[in-house]
């Protein structure tokens, strides 16, 4: 669905010019949900405003949180999915030119859907191997800015993976703290305690993350946040990897280190109750 127009997703809609295809002049989001609701609709819809705004981008007349779950449950309709579903919507800025300076500030939106084959959260039968990708850094002004931009070097760790064995990958800042994973937040255990890395990135999965931690406080479950190093994995009880897709995905090892997954089967059996009753 192109800025309300469906659209068969074998026919081309963007345009040769595309903004965030040349320059990246763009952002994208993920949601999930359940017969044709988004869980946490309204925070994405939010998220969504505070982002256009910190890019400068024009907010459309159109675009009222009402019309925009109305276009995502009409675009599911369209695809006859019912029950559990994706969806991505990705924003861009309009243009007509080839400058990295746009020409104006309107934008469109395109969303996609598909289908999930369970309406609601599991946690992985198998533990994930992770390790620590030190070859490049998050940039401080990606704190400063509370944004990633779509091009970033997380994108490029596939052959890291590949070469190292892994599953996954957690992501440093220039003080070597540990910020994120490639593509989801991650969470620690310690002595009972859930702990939050000290700097998490403004972006739409902090928007699932603040509510994995507001269910952890609904169980009594302390939160505190701490700064994370690699010497400070061994004697944690707990690391898990938190995402609007796949809920939880609790880590089985760092190297010689193995892990529990107690408190993430909790949390997630906790938020999917949560959903369920919604």
């Amino acid at each position: 669905m192109l800025n309300s127009e469906i659209i068969h997703s074998s026919e081309p809609c963007l345009l040769f010019n595309n903004r965030g295809f040349l320059f990246g002049d763009s952002f994208s989001f993920q949601m999930r949900g359940n017969s044709s609701k988004a869980f946490l609709s309204e925070k994405y819809f939010d998220y969504m405003i505070s982002v256009m705004k910190l890019l400068g981008m024009e907010r459309p007349l159109f675009l009222k949180r009402s019309i925009f779950e109305t276009d995502l449950e009409l675009l599911l309709q369209k695809n006859r999915i019912y029950k559990g579903f994706s969806a991505i919507v990705s924003v861009f800025r309009n243009g007509n030119n080839f400058s990295r300076i746009a020409a104006e500030n309107s934008i469109s939106i395109l969303m996609s859907v598909e289908t999930l084959p369970e309406e609601y959260y599991s946690l992985n039968e198998k533990g994930l191997k992770i390790g620590i990708y030190k070859k490049n850094k998050i940039d401080p002004y990606i704190f400063q800015n509370n944004f990633i931009p779509g091009f970033n070097f997380d994108i490029l760790l596939k052959n890291y993976l590949i070469d190292n064995d892994l599953d996954e990958a957690l992501l440093i800042d220039k003080d070597n703290i540990i910020v994120k994973a490639i593509d989801s937040n991650v969470l620690f255990v310690k002595n009972g305690h859930l702990v939050v890395p000290i700097n998490i990135i403004n972006n739409y999965q902090k928007v699932f993350t603040q509510f994995i931690l507001e269910t952890a406080l609904k169980l009594r479950i302390n939160v505190i946040s701490a700064e994370i190093r690699e010497a400070d994995l061994v004697s944690l009880d707990e690391i898990f990897l938190v995402n609007p897709v796949f809920g939880i995905k609790w880590v089985v090892a760092y190297k010689e280190k193995r892990y529990y997954n107690k408190i993430s089967l909790n949390l997630l059996k906790s938020i999917n109750k949560n959903f369920i009753q919604s």
